[in-house]
């Protein structure tokens, strides 16, 4: 009796021992899952550079946002679950469906998202982020292009109602431009700096002429229209992204022309620079626009699934990024693309429904 006993006290205490060996191993197994783990907050992608060494670098890639977690910034609230469709216990659950475009300003990052009809908007100084455009007054149906002034004012073009609908920084509702004018297809939207002048983009459509621009002033009213459908210097053919430099210059991405042009501040053609191919410094599905305050200008494309830096005159100065999906650095299909004052670059991939984050080193032209 005493050795059956034994026995089995000793065949407890080994089942004891596998289970306490079993959870050292699930739990070692995790801590080493979550160190494998694609977090841009934990993990250093400091050799994550472009062009790669010896060569002096220009972009340094700094990580990605898909979710709240990524920034350590809180979800919202239980009873905005319903409206962002992410349980608000769940900081690792994607923020975006469908992201589209980005924008960038004095902490502040904005992204539209066609399938959630929303805008979603980081806000680094309150560590939050929030959806806006889902109440009845300033509610969005097909958000595409986004922009921020200098007074933190979010506008957003929304293509369905063929309007720009304007928030604050908070996220109210504050007005809608955009009547005076008309149009086939509104993609995208850019505010003047200084004259606060606000330029909505019209992409226009296969049987349509309407290619241009329509302007407004900072009160909404329209003023004129820029452009037309055409090759010739000047005019537009499927134009689908708008982006100012600091001092005032207009650069519209003439996707269907695969160039880009620019016009000074009074809108006179300065120059056109670009053209169709597959060699070094073309264009081939060109997505997203932005320029840097040093007039570094920044195009998505979404063929060669990589980001192009070009000088103020065209000179293509590097190619960041390479085709693939599987690791950081890998691009699967790059969409619109912000810079903001300090140079941190925002630019969206749709297929990983996430916003990569770059930065342009402050010698990147040399």
């Amino acid at each position: 009796m005493r050795g059956r006993a034994g026995l089995r006290f000793t065949e407890g205490v080994c089942s004891h021992c596998r289970m306490i060996f079993l959870f050292l191993t699930l739990l070692v197994f995790a801590v080493l899952l979550q160190g494998c783990s694609l977090n841009p907050i934990e993990n250093n992608f400091s050799h994550l550079r472009w062009p790669e060494p010896p060569a002096k670098a220009r972009v340094s890639y700094q990580g990605f946002i898909r979710s709240s977690a990524d920034l350590k910034l809180e979800r919202p609230n239980e009873w905005m679950e319903m409206l962002t469709g992410i349980s608000a216990s769940d900081k690792t659950a994607r923020v975006f469906a469908k992201p589209y475009d980005v924008a960038a300003k004095k902490g502040y990052v904005i992204l539209s998202d066609t399938r959630k009809k929303t805008v979603h908007v980081f806000d680094f100084f309150r560590k939050k982020i929030f959806p806006i455009g889902w109440r009845n007054e300033g509610r969005l149906v097909f958000p595409l292009g986004v922009a921020i002034d200098d007074q933190l004012q979010f506008f957003v073009a929304d293509s369905a109602s063929q309007r720009v609908v304007v928030y604050d920084k908070q996220g109210h509702f504050l007005r809608v431009i955009g009547e005076g004018a008309e149009f086939s297809h509104l993609i995208d939207v850019a505010v003047q700096p200084k004259t606060n002048k606000v330029f909505l983009l019209d992409r226009g459509g296969i049987d349509s002429t309407a290619h241009r621009i329509a302007i407004f002033s900072k009160e909404g009213v329209f003023e004129r229209y820029l452009g037309e459908r055409g090759h010739r210097k000047g005019l537009f053919n499927h134009p689908n992204q708008l982006a100012f430099s600091r001092k005032g210059d207009l650069y519209v991405l003439d996707a269907g022309n695969f160039r880009v042009q620019v016009f000074s501040p009074d809108l006179q053609l300065l120059r056109v620079w670009g053209q169709q191919g597959d060699r070094y410094g073309d264009l081939a599905r060109p997505r997203g626009l932005a320029v840097s305050d040093n007039d570094i200008i920044l195009v998505s494309d979404a063929a060669f699934q990589k980001l192009l830096l070009f000088d103020a005159q065209g000179r293509l100065l590097l190619n960041v990024g390479n085709p693939g999906a599987n690791k950081v650095g890998l691009f699967a299909l790059p969409g619109g693309v912000a810079i903001d004052e300090k140079n941190n670059i925002f630019f969206i991939d749709q297929v990983l429904g996430r916003v990569e984050v770059l930065k342009l080193l402050t010698d990147a032209s040399d």
